[in-house]
């Protein structure tokens, strides 16, 4: 049995209901069932109240301290500039919704250098310039700008519209959104269209794909042909999310246009 020094859960959402629960709590309980006794737990700030709630009672029962992240001040978000440990680091193409992840890593790298577990300055400083997630608000080309991000549930999607709106841009927004079935992608489609006029969803191939024959919206443009983004990516600015199976059906066809 493997026994850590600390446990970390960086946030509670909606997402994998048909594994974890389908309340904020069933899915809050599960996920605190990586709190090992007597082993801190440490958790991402901002946490929702009642998942919070039951992952304190959880760490209570197995006498574990828990800790909640606090979020890292920072001067400006396009680059992130951010504080810690009285360092100052510049991070690009990061978009606001990873500043939470960022500061529950700090969280924990506090922990650690507190209880013999030393990390040197060097390590933190590359840690921080080299952060960079696959298809997580990933910048593909500057100009025209073109941007991944796979946001596939609301919260994502939520997240992604945050920071796009963080960047201040004033171009006309192009988005291309590919999702599945069984996420509530009516509430998802409704979230993007507030923020683009330019919307459009793509049927692609996966057992759980959603069928856009479905989708009533009149704020979307529907499309069964993937290669009609070729048409859509030299727009001013695009950007590109939705399910990660749809993000890879389509990465030929981008790799294609942006090379």
């Amino acid at each position: 049995m493997i026994t850590p020094i600390l446990s970390i859960i960086t946030n509670v959402g909606y997402d994998h209901v048909d594994i974890l629960g389908h309340h904020i709590k069933d899915i809050a309980f599960a996920k605190a069932g990586i709190i090992k006794p007597g082993v801190p737990i440490i958790i991402g700030p901002h946490m929702d109240f009642d998942a919070k709630k039951v992952i304190y009672d959880v760490a209570l029962s197995k006498q574990s301290k828990l800790i909640e992240s606090t979020l890292l001040h920072y001067e400006s978000l396009n680059p992130l500039e951010i504080t810690y440990n009285d360092e100052t680091y510049l991070l690009e193409d990061i978009p606001h919704y990873q500043l939470e992840n960022l500061s529950t890593a700090c969280e924990a790298l506090s922990y650690l250098n507190a209880h013999e577990v030393q990390i040197e300055s060097d390590m933190i400083k590359q840690g921080f310039t080299s952060f960079h997630v696959p298809k997580r608000f990933q910048v593909l080309r500057r100009n025209p700008l073109l941007i991944m991000d796979g946001a596939h549930n609301l919260e994502g999607i939520n997240a992604l519209i945050t920071s796009i709106l963080k960047l201040e841009i004033k171009m006309e927004l192009t988005i291309i959104f590919g999702i599945l079935q069984d996420k509530p992608y009516e509430k998802m489609i409704e979230a993007l269209s507030e923020i683009s006029k330019d919307l459009h969803l793509f049927q692609f191939i996966h057992e759980r794909a959603l069928d856009i024959d479905q989708v009533t919206s009149k704020k979307i443009m529907m499309h069964k042909d993937l290669n009609d983004i070729k048409l859509l990516l030299n727009k001013p600015f695009v950007v590109i999310t939705g399910s990660l199976y749809f993000l890879r059906a389509i990465d030929p066809i981008i790799k294609e246009m942006i090379s």
